[in-house]
């Protein structure tokens, strides 16, 4: 009797960690976005445009395929710097 009444236990347990898993993972900062942090310091408050093209260039290169949103705000930014 006492084992049935507790099978459920286990189940909802696991799905609890199904439902957290995303948001886990969302809320460490990735690479891509530190990289584009340091992009943006060097062109806001150092003013190397410069030098923060070419970090626009590398996070571009490197997180094409893998995190477009980055890249398409890496292109953005380069962008104004050119302006």
């Amino acid at each position: 009797m006492r084992i049935a009444t507790f099978r459920w236990v286990p189940a909802a347990v696991l799905a609890g960690v199904i439902c957290m898993a995303p948001f886990a993972s969302a809320q460490k900062p990735g690479r891509a976005d530190v990289a584009l942090e340091a992009a943006a310091k060097k062109e806001m408050v150092d003013g190397d445009l410069k030098g923060a093209i070419e970090q626009y260039q590398k996070v571009i290169a490197e997180f094409s395929t893998t995190d477009r949103a980055s890249a398409a705000k890496a292109l953005v930014r380069m962008g104004q710097c050119y302006e």
